[in-house]
């Protein structure tokens, strides 16, 4: 059974590993991974899945092998209604076009699209999918998660996920690379940003765990779409610039916001129509 100190030692393995990784090599981590040398991927990569073997360690910690095996098999929960797939691939694409619509009205233009881009769409999505949700997701959704959602509910567990996560990236936020404002000057409004977008996507993260049963395979394909729609945003649109990249993200923040809060006010006003059919009906 998980308690409050089996979640703090999660965070503190978690934030241990991947920060000790991290510190000492964040000034080498370049904007190309590519042209990273092979010790600076090394450590990169093991702080990347920190969270992983963090849950791997507390669950063994917990109750041992089952316990562990049971963490595992969330992996293989694949048997979910169709529209949860759909969601988890198709959301963060459809958040990162409306915030370039957004850019393109707001700025006047966004410069050609290099259609090259999606030549290098397979390895994107490869790269993606190795640098961050099988490194991350085992850990935030499929060992953090149900506790806090647990203890605190939907929306409380949401933010209190969000802000663990937000910060666990934070060596990155001095790196060339590493996350949505790496290599940009490091503000108190950049990083208030990157809290609320990925508080934000912790919302949307919590629902499709919970209405698929805890599939972590759904957890991975969101998480997927989420950093694989920045960096095609990036190589389609070379010509609107690091400020641009930028502001789009600014702009993603507020579109992720807006439809959270519009999905919170139609469930909202379900529920209470679905309360006032109900009395009518006992009437």
């Amino acid at each position: 059974m998980m308690n409050k100190s089996n979640i703090l030692l999660f965070v503190a393995i978690a934030y241990g590993i991947s920060w000790i990784c991290w510190l000492p090599i964040v000034k080498f981590i370049p904007l190309n991974l590519s042209e990273s040398p092979k010790s600076v991927i090394f450590f990169l990569v093991i702080g990347i899945y920190s969270p992983t073997i963090s849950a791997i360690l507390c669950s063994a910690i917990i109750g041992g092998w089952p316990t562990v095996k049971a963490l595992i098999k969330k992996y293989i929960l694949w048997r979910v209604e169709v529209v949860w797939y759909i969601a988890a691939i198709l959301f963060f694409p459809f958040v990162y076009l409306l915030s370039v619509f957004a850019y393109r009205v707001s700025y006047g233009s966004i410069g050609s699209i290099h259609y090259g881009g999606f030549s290098i769409l397979p390895v994107l999505v490869f790269v993606s999918i190795l640098l961050g949700p099988l490194g991350e997701e085992l850990g935030w959704r499929g060992f953090l998660l149900p506790f806090l959602e647990r203890k605190y509910g939907f929306i409380k567990g949401s933010i209190v996920i969000g802000v663990i996560w937000t910060f666990w990236h934070a060596p990155l936020f001095w790196a060339k690379s590493g996350t949505a404002i790496s290599g940009y000057p490091v503000s108190f409004l950049s990083v208030t940003i990157y809290l609320l977008f990925i508080t934000g996507a912790s919302f949307i993260f919590t629902l499709i765990y919970s209405r698929t049963n805890g599939s972590i395979l759904l957890s991975i394909l969101l998480h997927l779409s989420m950093n694989a729609s920045g960096l095609i945003v990036s190589f389609l649109f070379p010509d609107i610039g690091l400020e641009g990249k930028l502001n789009i993200f600014y702009f993603s923040t507020v579109c992720v916001w807006i439809l959270i809060l519009c999905g919170l006010v139609f469930d909202f006003i379900y529920k209470i129509a679905f309360k006032k059919q109900i009395r009518t009906e006992k009437s």
